[in-house]
């Protein structure tokens, strides 16, 4: 939302982003602003209660006022959370001011993108520009930045209502800059290199064996990490050969302090069946085989002391890996992509690589697909060179 005009006599043409129906009047010399309170059942027109000020601001307030006493959004300013806040703004304010599609537009991000915000249940007036940018660059992997901007948008229109009504004393969000990023290409082993790191892997008996273990796993399974280190012994059959996805590891900030959660996965995409190559099975049940089950059955778990391993530790080896290989930069994400990279090789069908990965939006599986169909084409037109 942009800064509130101090020239009240000056027309705004454009209203910012969660305003609603707010505008300048020439004629009455005031602002007005508008909420669609539903349709008259006798002509069937919509119904709208209007507020008017001398200032933008003062319109806003009114409108809110409003909004909250008729949506039940008396809250505690001191206790309430992200998640119950957004919800009562989303529900009881958007959903009253847009079109039904925006507002399923608006669902759909905060079910697949928002409720992920490790700040989920964080005091709303205790949420920081740090959290943000953190939650951001988590998104990165599998997001375009301007889907990211879309969020970050939605976000800072929600937060704006929590400044007016003095819940917070800024709004980080607008403060959020996004860049493209120069280097956007998706990171990947080729064929080769994969090899590469498979076989050291094997043969050099690795000294983090967990994350030998957790690697080698993923080049067949293809998952997020936070599902990785989520997976429990009872989401694998050995029978059928198979994995199911119906949970991941998180990162949740409680009272200012970070605790790893175990969250559900409740949408349709992301809860899947996967299908297991021979050799991950027959990987899975060495590792079976070979340690004590774990206190809360985790497949990948810190030897140490049982708990969840450190999502940062599985990167720091991989970048440690292709350093002393040679191979491409890659991280955990990176195996991920490496396995569409050889279901895409191997001639796999878009929509069945999507429902794999559990990819929500299709256009993630084809940004894959097009970088893999890219370096295809450059192969094969050197090849022309054995023929010329």
């Amino acid at each position: 939302m942009e800064k509130v005009e101090k020239d009240i006599g000056k027309k705004k043409k454009r209203r910012s982003k969660g305003e609603g129906s707010i505008y300048f009047d020439d004629n009455k010399k005031r602002w007005v602003s508008q909420v669609t309170l539903g349709k008259d059942p006798l002509t069937g027109k919509p119904k709208k209660k209007t507020f008017y000020g001398k200032t933008k601001i003062e319109v806003i307030k009114k409108k809110s006022e409003f909004e909250r006493t008729s949506y039940g959004l008396k809250i505690d300013s001191d206790t309430i959370v992200f998640d119950e806040f957004f919800n009562k703004w989303l529900y009881g304010i958007k959903k009253g001011e847009i079109k039904e599609k925006s507002f399923y537009k608006y669902e759909s991000l905060y079910n697949n993108h928002i409720k992920k915000a490790p700040f989920l249940y964080t005091k709303l007036k205790e949420i920081t520009y740090t959290d943000l940018k953190v939650f951001y660059s988590d998104l990165q992997a599998e997001n375009s930045v301007s889907q990211i901007e879309y969020i970050n948008d939605l976000i800072k229109s929600c937060f704006e209502v929590a400044v007016i009504d003095n819940i917070m004393k800024n709004n980080p969000a607008k403060r959020i800059k996004f860049k493209e990023q120069e280097n956007n290409k998706i990171k990947v082993l080729s064929a080769l290199e994969q090899k590469i790191m498979i076989d050291y892997l094997y043969e050099s008996k690795y000294e983090d064996e967990v994350i030998r273990n957790m690697i080698l796993f993923n080049f067949g399974a293809g998952l997020r990490l936070g599902e990785t280190l989520a997976l429990t012994w009872d989401d694998i059959s050995f029978k059928t050969k198979t994995l199911r996805v119906n949970k991941q590891l998180q990162k949740i900030k409680v009272n200012g302090e970070w605790i790893d959660k175990i969250v559900i996965t409740k949408t349709s995409k992301s809860n899947r069946e996967i299908p297991l190559p021979d050799k991950t099975i027959k990987l899975l049940k060495t590792i079976k085989n070979d340690k004590e089950i774990n206190k809360m059955n985790l497949v990948f778990y810190n030897p140490d002391n049982g708990d969840y391993i450190t999502n940062k530790r599985p990167a720091k080896n991989l970048h440690a890996i292709c350093k002393k290989l040679h191979l491409a930069d890659i991280d955990y994400h990176g195996t991920r992509h490496c396995y569409a990279t050889r279901l895409f090789e191997a001639g796999v069908q878009i929509k069945t690589v999507q429902k794999l990965l559990g990819h929500a939006d299709i256009k993630t599986t084809m940004n894959i697909y097009t970088h893999v169909m890219s370096d295809v084409k450059e192969d094969a037109v050197k090849k022309l060179n054995d023929f010329l």
